[in-house]
């Protein structure tokens, strides 16, 4: 993967209808910083999305043929059936969920109330992104989160206010071809 010879290509095991999760393995598994990060990261006991993604991607560098993700097969259980077909976008979703709980530090956690008051203030994108970003630091947010800017005009008395608002995805729409008839 871009000329990296320390990742390997990695077999997944597929048990019942985990094709949503082992695709959604996959794709993380292709991201060279995503690998980097938790190849390096050391999480502690209670970090246990952090612990399974880390456990994945150390399999994966290291050249082991096939990798039975049981441990986030368990951490999705409450939310994903074995028994039935899911949304891989969805299991995505709840995955970048739980390793963002986990390294939030409390401080940040602490501060969010406040960076949602200080978002409506700030004149820039960029500097939407560096307050957000300071409360926000992790891996997630650094590689697929971003800023929406918002700017909404009173066509009356010509009043603009201007909004920013943090996202870790964007549900874009899917333009339907127009037919002809002949």
């Amino acid at each position: 993967i871009h000329g990296n010879p320390s990742i390997f290509p990695l077999g997944l095991t597929n048990e019942s209808y985990y094709c949503y999760l082992n695709s959604v393995l996959q794709l993380l598994l292709s991201l060279e910083k995503f690998v980097y990060y938790f190849k390096n990261c050391k999480p502690n006991e209670n970090q246990k999305f952090t612990k399974s993604i880390s456990s994945l991607v150390n399999c994966h560098t290291f050249g082991n043929q096939v990798y039975n993700a049981k441990k986030i097969k368990e951490l999705s259980s409450s939310k994903f059936s074995s028994f039935l077909q899911h949304d891989s976008f969805e299991l995505l979703q709840f995955l970048f969920l739980g390793i963002k709980d986990e390294n939030m530090n409390i401080s940040s956690q602490e501060n969010s109330e406040s960076l949602k008051k200080s978002l409506h203030t700030v004149k820039t994108a960029n500097e939407a992104w560096d307050l957000y970003y300071k409360v926000n630091f992790t891996i997630i947010d650094y590689l697929f989160g971003g800023i929406f800017e918002t700017l909404v005009s009173c066509s009356k008395c010509y009043f603009s206010s201007k909004t920013f608002d943090p996202f870790l995805d964007i549900s874009l729409p899917i333009p339907q071809k127009k037919t002809t008839k002949a």
